[in-house]
C-alpha cells in the first residue's frame, strides 16, 4: 500500500506550538516551533461572550483555587487579567496573526495554520479575521461537528475543513449518494495515530480523502506513521519529527 502513496514530507504541525517544549498555545511555544523548523502550527479557538476568538484548549481557564473562567462566558476584558503558567499572556486570534500571518519557514514557505473549532460559533468570526489578514489559503478549519463546519463554508467556500474524531463516517461509500457531509467538502480527515487501522487507510484513499495523524509526540510514533505518508503530522516536537523524517529518506 505505501509504494501507492506520493512520498512528499507530510506538513508537520506543531500541536500548540512547541508545547512539548514550551507552554502549550503560548507566543513563546509558537515562536520554538518556527525555530525548530515546523511547516505548520496548531491551535484552538474559542468565541467569548463580547465576540472576541481566543486561544486556548480547555473551555475553562485554571487560575487559582476557587477562581475558574469559563472562557464562552467570559470578555477580553477579563481574559486578560490572567497570563499563562510561563508568564505569557493569553493570545487572541488577532495577536497571533498578527505575530504569524507573514511568517516563512526555514524552508521559506508561508505557515501553515490548523485551527480546532472549540465550540460552534467561533467558525464564522474566524474566518473573517482569517480574510481580513490574507491567510485563508494557508489554513485549514478543523471540527466533529457537522454544524460547526457547515456554518463555515456557508460563508467561505474556499477554506479547507477537516473532519477530526469521526473515524465512524470512514466507510467504502462514505459521502455517497448525496449525504450531507458531501456537500461540505471535506478536505481531509483527522485521526489519533493509536486507532488508524489500514482499512481506513485504504477507504480515505479510495474516496480521495487527504490523511492528517495526530499525537505523534515519540520519535517511536513518528517513525512508525509517518511512512504512511500521510498529507500531515501533528506533534509536540516538530524538531524531532524533522529529524525522524530526514533519517528514513537516508
Amino acid at each position: 500500500m505505501r509504494s501507492e502513496i506520493t512520498k512528499k514530507k507530510p506538513i508537520i504541525f506543531a500541536h500548540r506550538g512547541a508545547s512539548g517544549v514550551a507552554v502549550e498555545n503560548s507566543i513563546t511555544a509558537f515562536q520554538k516551533a518556527i525555530d525548530y523548523g515546523a511547516d505548520g502550527l496548531e491551535t484552538d479557538a474559542w468565541i467569548m461572550k463580547d465576540g472576541e476568538i481566543v486561544l486556548h484548549h480547555d473551555e475553562y481557564i485554571y487560575h487559582r483555587k476557587n477562581n475558574t473562567i469559563k472562557i464562552p462566558k467570559s470578555s477580553l476584558f477579563e481574559i486578560k487579567k490572567h497570563s499563562l503558567s510561563n508568564g505569557d499572556q493569553i493570545l487572541t486570534i488577532t495577536e497571533f496573526l498578527e505575530q504569524f500571518a507573514n511568517k516563512k519557514t526555514k524552508s521559506n514557505k508561508k505557515i501553515q495554520f490548523s485551527i480546532d473549532l472549540q465550540d460552534l460559533n467561533v467558525g464564522e468570526k474566524l474566518v473573517q479575521k482569517l480574510e481580513e489578514f490574507d491567510v485563508i489559503d494557508q489554513t485549514i478549519l478543523c471540527a466533529t461537528s457537522y454544524t460547526a463546519l457547515n456554518r463555515v463554508r456557508k460563508i467561505n467556500k474556499d477554506i479547507k475543513v477537516n473532519l477530526s474524531h469521526r473515524e465512524d463516517l470512514i466507510s467504502p461509500i462514505m459521502f455517497q449518494n448525496g449525504d450531507k457531509w458531501g456537500k461540505i467538502n471535506i478536505y481531509a480527515f483527522n485521526i489519533q495515530a493509536e486507532i488508524i487501522t489500514n482499512e481506513m487507510m485504504k477507504n480515505l484513499k479510495k474516496n480521495s480523502f487527504k490523511i492528517f495523524i495526530w499525537d505523534l509526540h515519540s520519535e517511536e510514533l513518528l517513525k512508525e506513521y509517518i511512512k504512511y505518508y500521510p498529507e500531515a503530522i501533528y506533534t509536540n516536537f516538530p524538531s524531532m519529527a524533522n529529524e525522524v523524517w530526514a533519517k528514513i529518506q537516508n
